[in-house]
């Protein structure tokens, strides 16, 4: 079946099969009593398509499994130049005016014109050019702004990496005239400026101009001929306002960035809800607010925890506030906050991390904090819900120990005792300690010092600041360190290409130590941001996904390793989730949440969560061997290309061109190709096989699996 199907984007398209019953019944069947039915592509319904949602995770599930909740974002990163500008731009998250939603980037331009300063709101992109076929973006001049209705116009740059290093090489900018008036929402697209716009600010009719080199008065046509290679990535799509000719700090908002039919809304993370492991998903009512001091980071939601007694009850922060819902999602209050509550002292970061105790019903909030290295400190603070006011107290993790960390810490993650709490008020965390320049699983028991009733374990070889840890407690943590149970899993991603990987925490009565698992073999530098299982420690099956590599691309596909003897041996994926972003250059993360088991104890199902370019939440069912886009997928379709039957498959075309397998209720995406694809499918005679065939290519995958793995055929058509 060669035909193409096609479709209008935000229309939902049937595809509509001729079933034969002669087909599947012995006797023949009248052509009056064949059946048509129907069944719907993937789309935005249940949230499958999520198109502009860059950013996925992380997970909590309830205890009781009957729901998922993670945070879904396309905010985007604002961010000012640094190559030499001064003064410099702004660029802060507003709610003064937006196009849609409460949120816009307010760009500010430096009050001497130039590039160098801009401001600008950045979103990664990570395509090659030629796969770029539509970009807009909408505008308003601030009413009252001091600046001039011409220079301080909003300008889009398109950042190249054309040698495959991961960073930018090319520069190329468009400027155009200020059309808008005062307070008035304009709209700029590509075909906009083919067709009607006027010269640009320096009186150019070809607008597009690209560096080195400072090729000018370009249009698209000539830059998409220049950089038409498919190693000529767009790593980011900026929109800036520089300033150029103005004297004066100029300041625009700028919204509702479209690339290739993908909107990307700048609004604050959402939170949202699956109830069928994660292959459809709802919006709650919750959408944080918080545009702080790392407002930069935390306009996403840091953390998300389910109460270890009720299924209906789920604690979030986005940072800064905590929130709390008593009824599954549907309604929510704001905690009293952290920084606004301390009993004593001050808090200061971002609060990474956050869980919930109980002494008896009465549940008890902790918090962990990062600075990340700055002049103040992080720590670990707990408040009693039940308390009137909920006051928070400090539990001075640098301070309260017999050799104090003098120069502060940064914590990434606090856990509580799982099955013993009420008694021993126990509460774990991974930690900086700055002074001596160290990662450190510490601990808490009720009125003790931090690291009193259980040495500190110093993760081997992690001496940099962190970024992210996961902390896993096998099925067995036994607190009590006479036990010898006292065992927990952690992962970390330092801020070093050199440094992280997958640890075995060991507390011991005579001397606490770690182990390096060496999650991607040794030698290899693995960055791990979550990390998940079941089982005992000894013979705990896990989870990691993170990345591999020593260097920092601007984009980085997640890999997932897997290991079912307790960490002695891993192996990693033979089919990778999509999406990436690499956490030193845009902060991603990606996140793993373990599902079912089996008898043997074994992972059967998992959910990944990942960020960038081709993101989304993907789910495996062979223990992370081999990863399928589920939900939540930064993708569009366009046209159906073509289809097969057995499993139905279709082949689509959109920001990237693809293969989706439906089992009749559910759709996987189980193959991403570039957008230079088109791919036309078929099955084997004896069904033992399906084809896909790149149409205009020479490239014929084949899968033997029912479309789990793919690989080329030996020869590619000459």
């Amino acid at each position: 079946m060669k035909g193409r199907f096609t479709k209008v984007l935000g229309v939902v398209l049937t595809l509509a099969l001729l079933v034969s019953l002669a087909v599947t019944m012995a006797a023949p069947v009248s052509a009056g009593t064949q059946k048509w039915s129907t069944f719907d592509i993937p789309s935005a319904t249940g949230m499958v398509l999520t198109p502009g949602v860059t950013s996925n995770g992380p997970f909590a599930q309830a205890i009781d499994g009957s729901a998922i909740y993670t945070a879904m974002g396309g905010i985007g990163t604002l961010a000012t130049q640094t190559n030499g500008g001064s003064p410099m731009g702004t660029a802060v998250w507003s709610t003064g005016a937006a196009k849609s939603g409460n949120y816009s980037a307010l760009l500010g331009a430096p009050t001497a014109g130039g590039l160098a300063g801009a401001g600008h709101v950045v979103i990664p992109y990570g395509q090659p050019l030629s796969t770029i076929t539509d970009l807009s973006f909408w505008y308003n001049l601030k009413t009252g702004n001091a600046g001039t209705n011409n220079n301080s116009a909003p300008y889009l740059i398109l950042e190249l990496d054309t040698d495959s290093n991961g960073t930018a090489d090319v520069w190329i900018v468009h400027h155009m005239v200020e059309l808008s008036a005062f307070g008035t929402w304009m709209q700029w697209t590509l075909t906009s400026d083919l067709t009607v716009l006027p010269a640009d600010m320096y009186g150019e009719t070809n607008m597009w101009h690209y560096f080195p080199g400072d090729v000018d008065q370009a249009t698209w046509a000539t830059v998409q001929a220049t950089f038409n290679a498919v190693t000529d990535v767009v790593l980011n799509v900026k929109v800036a306002v520089g300033g150029w000719a103005s004297t004066v700090l100029t300041e625009e908002y700028v919204d509702n960035i479209a690339i290739n039919g993908a909107t990307y809304d700048l609004e604050t993370t959402k939170l949202v809800k699956s109830l069928d492991s994660g292959r459809t998903w709802t919006k709650l009512s919750l959408t944080p607010a918080y545009t702080g001091t790392w407002a930069s980071i935390a306009n996403a939601i840091t953390d998300i925890v389910c109460s270890s007694q009720d299924a209906l009850t789920v604690y979030v922060t986005d940072g800064y506030d905590i929130y709390k819902s008593a009824d599954g999602g549907a309604t929510w209050v704001v905690l009293s906050n952290l920084f606004g509550s301390l009993f004593a002292g001050t808090a200061n970061g971002l609060i990474t991390s956050i869980d919930v105790g109980y002494l008896g019903t009465s549940p008890y909030i902790f918090a962990g904090t990062s600075t990340f290295n700055t002049a103040a400190t992080g720590g670990a603070y707990v408040a009693e819900e039940a308390v009137y006011g909920m006051p928070w107290s400090n539990l001075l993790i640098a301070t309260d120990r017999v050799t104090a960390w003098a120069t502060g810490a940064d914590v990434l993650t606090v856990r509580v005792d799982p099955s013993t709490f009420a008694s021993t008020q126990m509460v774990m965390a991974v930690a900086t300690d700055r002074t001596a320049g160290a990662t450190k699983l510490t601990t808490k028991y009720s009125g003790a010092q931090w690291a009193q009733n259980a040495g500190d374990v110093s993760i081997p070889g992690v001496t940099s600041l962190l970024i992210n840890a996961s902390l896993w407690l096998p099925d067995d943590f036994n607190s009590n360190l006479a036990s010898g149970l006292m065992q927990a899993f952690v992962g970390v991603t330092a801020n070093s290409f050199t440094q992280g990987d997958v640890y075995l925490g060991l507390f011991a009565v005579a001397a606490s130590t770690a182990v390096d698992l060496n999650a991607a073999g040794p030698g290899t530098a693995s960055h791990i941001s979550g990390l998940d299982g079941i089982g005992s420690a000894a013979t705990a099956s896990l989870l990691a996904t993170g990345f591999i590599g020593t260097v920092a691309p601007a984009i980085n596909t997640p890999r997932v390793f897997r290991t079912v003897d307790g960490g002695l041996s891993w192996a990693a994926d033979l089919k990778a989730p999509t999406g990436g972003d690499s956490p030193f250059v845009n902060g991603s993360l990606s996140s793993i949440l373990v599902l079912e088991t089996d008898t043997t104890n074994t992972i059967i199902d998992a959910l990944c969560a990942t960020h960038g370019t081709n993101s989304g939440v993907s789910i495996t069912n062979d223990f992370g061997a081999t990863w399928n886009g589920a939900s939540l997928m930064n993708a569009t379709i366009v046209t159906v290309d073509d289809l097969a039957l057995g499993s139905v498959f279709i082949s689509t075309s959109g920001a990237t061109d693809d293969i989706w397998r439906s089992d009749g209720t559910n759709w996987e995406r189980v193959y991403s190709g570039t957008a230079t694809n088109t791919f036309a499918l078929d099955r084997d005679p004896a069904g033992t096989a399906i084809f896909a065939a790149d149409l205009g290519g020479t490239v014929i995958l084949r899968s033997i699996n029912n479309g789990q793995t793919w690989a080329a055929q030996v020869s590619a058509l000459p």
